[in-house]
């Protein structure tokens, strides 16, 4: 709010894959507000700090994220960040440009760091310290209403 710029929207959606069976109505509500919360934490955290290259030899990028950030086996795209791009009207800075490279997966995670390689070696891709990392987004699932479905609804009309 200090500076009045929008750094993080999205809609977060929350799945519950542990049992509910014998919980109660406040134990549920409960468990749903962690784990909207956690998610929420996570993704504003990455939208805003995003993982940053903190070395690269030749195979192993090390990047600056670790601990239960971060999960083994995670895909992220990788961005060459450039020149500060500002809106025409209000002057007030969007961002830099970024440059895809590539796809990495997480190999290895520890408390303050994880190492990812590019999931095609031979591309001839190279990252470089201060290039950033955003986790790769799922495609969203298109719901198709079924004909059954939609008949019924012409038929209420």
């Amino acid at each position: 709010f200090a500076t009045r710029q929008i750094k993080f929207s999205e809609a977060v959606t929350v799945n519950f894959s542990n049992n509910l069976a014998g919980k109660d109505c406040q134990q549920i509500v409960d468990e749903m507000f962690r784990q909207a919360a956690k998610e929420v934490a996570a993704k504003a955290t990455q939208a805003i700090y995003p993982p940053i290259v903190v070395s690269y030899d030749g195979e192993d990028i090390v990047f600056n994220y670790g601990g239960s950030d971060i999960t083994l086996g995670s895909k992220f795209n990788l961005y060459r960040t450039g020149k500060v791009i500002y809106d025409p009207y209000t002057k007030e800075s969007l961002g830099r440009q970024e440059k895809l490279l590539g796809t990495v997966t997480v190999v290895d995670v520890m408390p303050k760091a994880s190492i990812a390689r590019f999931d095609n070696p031979k591309a001839n891709l190279e990252a470089r310290q201060g290039d950033i990392l955003r986790p790769v987004q799922k495609p969203a699932v298109a719901k198709v209403a079924s004909k059954k479905k939609k008949s019924n609804l012409d038929d209420e009309w």
